[in-house]
C-alpha cells in the first residue's frame, strides 16, 4: 500500500477514535475533563516503520487537576503522548526494559489499547467498551505496514488478538505492571528473559 494512502487512512481513523462517544460513561469522564482523550497509539510513523505490536488493555487514567497532560485537540495528540509514553509513564518503562532487551527502539515500536479511553479507577474494560471498540483495533492493526510480532499483554489483550484475523506471531505475557508489581526478582529475571527470547524469534 502506498504510504500516501496509509497516512491518509491512518489519520482518518485516529480523527474517528478522537471523536467516539459510544461508551457513554467514559466519553462522559473527558467532557467533564475527569479524564483526558482517547489514546491513540505513537503517531504515523510508527505504523510504517515498526517491527512489534505491543498490545495492552486500556490506557492509564490521566487526570488534569493532578497536572498531567490533557489533550483537548487531536492536532496536539502525538506530541504530548509520544513523549509521555516514551520518557515519563511508569508502563513505557516498564515496556522499554523488555523491548530494550531486545535490541528494540521505540521507533521500531508501536503500542496500542484494546480500549481507546481510560477506565476509572483503572477498572478492567467492560464487554461492551471492547466491543464498541473492537473495530478500531482490527483497522489500526490492517493498517501496521511491517509488524512481525504482536506482544499482548494481559487477560485482555490475549482475549482480543485471538479474536483478529492477521498474519504476525503472537507472543502472550502477564501485564508489564504484574511482572513488575508481583513477581520476585529472580522469576521475574526468568520470565523476561524468556519473553525477550520469544519476542527475537519472531523478528
Amino acid at each position: 500500500m502506498k504510504h500516501s494512502l496509509v497516512k491518509q487512512l491512518v489519520e482518518s481513523l485516529e480523527r474517528k477514535i478522537f471523536d467516539c462517544t459510544k461508551c457513554k460513561e467514559l466519553s462522559d469522564l473527558r467532557e467533564t475533563k475527569e479524564h483526558n482523550c482517547p489514546v491513540l497509539g505513537f503517531n504515523y510513523n510508527h505504523y510504517l516503520n515498526a517491527k512489534v505490536l505491543s498490545l495492552c488493555e486500556a490506557p492509564g487514567v490521566y487526570k488534569p487537576h493532578k497536572g498531567e497532560i490533557f489533550i483537548d485537540k487531536y492536532e496536539n495528540f502525538h506530541k504530548a503522548y509520544d513523549d509521555r509514553i516514551q520518557n515519563v509513564a511508569n508502563i513505557g518503562k516498564q515496556l522499554y526494559a523488555i523491548f530494550g532487551l531486545a535490541d528494540l527502539q521505540w521507533s521500531d515500536i508501536q503500542h496500542f489499547n484494546v480500549i481507546c479511553c481510560s477506565p476509572p479507577n483503572y477498572r478492567t474494560p467492560t464487554q461492551d467498551e471492547v466491543e464498541n471498540c473492537f473495530d478500531f483495533l482490527v483497522k489500526r492493526i490492517d493498517l501496521l505496514q511491517n509488524v512481525k510480532v504482536i506482544v499482548a499483554f494481559g487477560n485482555v489483550a490475549k482475549r482480543a488478538i485471538k479474536r483478529i484475523k492477521h498474519d504476525k506471531v503472537v507472543v502472550k505475557s502477564y501485564h508489564p505492571s504484574y511482572i513488575w508489581k508481583r513477581m520476585a526478582r529472580e522469576k521475574r529475571k526468568v520470565y523476561v528473559n524468556d519473553l525477550v527470547e520469544q519476542i527475537k524469534h519472531g523478528i
